[in-house]
């Protein structure tokens, strides 16, 4: 059912974030040694390195491509508090052999044949957030060429491209939103065309008692008359849940609603469906008007009491932390939506399908050396029931809940 292949990529430091073009055929690596790797696939089904350059001064922690129509465009963000705009650039020149260039690889041949060389060149530099940026992702094509970041100092920020064939030319599309919560870690942009633009951002520290808001994740919906992001629904995930890793919108194919998957110590399914009077049922929880459906009426789908009551929001959890007691570091949905993907700190991804009833089971597992078995989300509890998990003596805060047997398992945060 799944291939897998390894690529040596040869970073020197942990690797924090991969991304795939739109097409599947090139990916780019970041890792905390400050450099970024882009790797193409040949016609020989091999992954070769295109270039490597040091992009930052600190560690990268994720990367994001545009979508093709604009150019091969790739975004970064960094501890050192900023976001950066690459472009590639390829050159052609005489040669009688193979080149390297200072920071990409290119191949020619004897008899003078030319050399291509492909580089990134940095296009934009953006400086103004205070404290390390921790997530980017770039608009749904519809919405044209729109890059939004967040930063640990909570502050949202949309960046627009005035002219694509001058993506040098980057302004703030609006002013920066305050979240007000404490180590914003990732943001998603909806992708519904039907519907108006919404933007989600996460906290991985939510649950900090200094932390001016206790806000797990917030959704926000443009507002295209004023050109500002207007606050829809705040929402505090139940304990042992607190920090949110990463949240992604499903592609909205057929759907009449916005499917958010969260990441943290559990991964739930959020619907946000825009009310109608007298269509729905719903219910007050903690100020927000919460949606009630038969799949998910018996979990606890948080509180809040930012909502507006301009989307009914349900919840469909499919990996409970009971059953494994790992923590989600990572979600992707594949291009219809019907597919996600997930990442655990044990190094296994996991692939979940969800059926007509909102039922959703565990297609696969792959690990880290390769094998891949078919399972459902019961084998998690049996993982956890082999364990051998000493008791807590008494007076001690800790107790040994497991061991690393290999670096590959080692997880960055």
């Amino acid at each position: 059912f799944v291939a897998m292949k390894s690529i040596p990529v040869q970073h020197r430091d942990l690797i924090h974030d991969v991304a795939y073009d739109s097409y599947g055929k090139r990916l780019a690596t970041c890792s905390s040694d400050q450099t970024v790797k882009v790797w193409d696939l040949d016609s020989d089904g091999e992954w070769k390195l295109t270039c490597s350059w040091r992009a930052h001064n600190g560690s990268i922690w994720r990367l994001a491509w545009a979508h093709p129509e604009f150019g091969q465009i790739l975004a970064t963000c960094s501890f050192d508090r900023s976001v950066c705009i690459w472009e590639e650039v390829t050159t052609t020149a005489p040669s009688a052999g193979v080149g390297v260039a200072s920071i990409g690889i290119g191949g020619g041949g004897s008899g003078g044949r030319p050399l291509t060389t492909t580089t990134f060149e940095k296009r934009a530099h953006l400086v103004e957030s205070a404290l390390s940026v921790t997530g980017i992702q770039f608009a749904p094509r519809h919405v044209g060429l729109q890059l939004g970041t967040c930063s640990n100092d909570g502050y949202l920020r949309i960046y627009q491209f005035s002219d694509i064939m001058q993506i040098s030319q980057v302004s703030l599309y609006c002013e920066a939103i305050h979240t007000k919560m404490k180590n914003c870690s990732c943001i998603a942009w909806s992708q519904s065309r039907l519907h108006p633009t919404l933007i989600a951002a996460g906290c991985s520290d939510a649950g900090a008692t200094d932390a001016a808001c206790k806000d797990s994740f917030q959704v926000y919906e443009l507002q295209e008359d004023s050109r500002k992001f207007a606050k829809v629904e705040s929402v505090v995930l139940p304990k042992p849940d607190t920090g949110v890793n990463d949240l992604q919108f499903a592609p909205s194919l057929g759907r009449s609603f916005h499917l958010l998957a969260v990441a943290s110590q559990q991964i739930s399914l959020y619907k946000l469906r825009l009310s109608t009077g007298g269509q729905q049922q719903q219910q007050q929880s903690g100020g927000m008007l919460l949606q009630a459906s038969q799949s998910s009426s018996s979990l606890d789908v948080g509180s809040s009491s930012g909502s507006t009551g301009r989307y009914a929001l349900s919840c469909i959890r499919i990996l409970e932390y009971q059953r494994c007691q790992m923590s989600v570091w990572r979600l992707s949905w594949n291009v219809l939506g019907t597919v996600l993907a997930s990442s655990l700190e044990d190094g296994t991804v996991r692939l979940w399908q969800g059926n007509y009833a909102d039922q959703w089971k565990c297609l696969t597992v792959m690990t880290p050396s390769g094998d891949s078995h078919t399972a459902s989300s019961t084998d998690l509890s049996q993982q956890q029931q082999q364990q051998q998990i000493p008791a807590q003596t008494t007076g001690v805060p800790f107790a040994k809940m497991g061991s690393i047997q290999g670096s590959h398992q080692v997880v960055w945060n």
